[in-house]
């Protein structure tokens, strides 16, 4: 929606409450919802999730910033949320952070992304660190056909050592 030199983003959803890849087993939809507000290359904004899932309630809000200026873009979002792991449990505190940039040169779009997930607060050992370092071989003006070469390097937790992997993909829009 168009306010002057402002525009507002808004989006709003009902979703299957089971989690990610996983079969429907609840009647309840879980919500989703996302506003933002833009203003040049600025974009702010904020999301929530509010569900049931079958081991119990979950809530996650955060907040995200973006700023594009010419070719480059420049992003980060921070996430916060409850969930009970298993029903009678305690409630689990988690949390979720990424930054990330990137600029076109060309038909090449190199990026940078370092990202934090913590799925139990109290418990360190859960902590991933993850930086992944790309490139993107644009093959249409629009970028929604590509090519992708990404390395990443993940840290986990307690855990001695890092994962370490290549990852070549190809992506094309109809």
């Amino acid at each position: 929606v168009a306010l002057g030199a402002a525009s507002l983003d808004a989006g709003a959803a009902f979703v299957n409450g089971s989690g990610q890849n996983r079969p429907e087993d609840n009647d309840h939809k879980d919500f989703s919802g996302r506003l933002g507000m833009a203003f040049g290359g600025l974009w702010a904004g904020g999301s929530a999730y509010v569900g049931q899932q079958p081991a119990g309630p979950l809530r996650r809000y955060g907040g995200e910033l973006r700023l594009r200026h010419g070719a480059f873009k420049v992003q980060a979002e921070f996430l916060r949320g409850t969930q009970d792991s298993l029903p009678g449990s305690r409630r689990t505190w988690q949390e979720g952070s990424y930054a990330l940039a990137s600029g076109t040169w060309m038909s090449l779009r190199p990026g940078f992304r370092w990202e934090r997930w913590q799925p139990d607060l109290e418990d360190a050992t859960g902590l991933e660190v993850s930086v992944t370092a790309g490139l993107d071989w644009l093959l249409t003006q629009d970028g929604r056909n590509k090519i992708t070469l990404n390395h990443a390097v993940t840290r986990l937790g307690g855990a001695p050592g890092y994962k370490d992997r290549w990852i070549m993909q190809a992506q094309t829009a109809f």
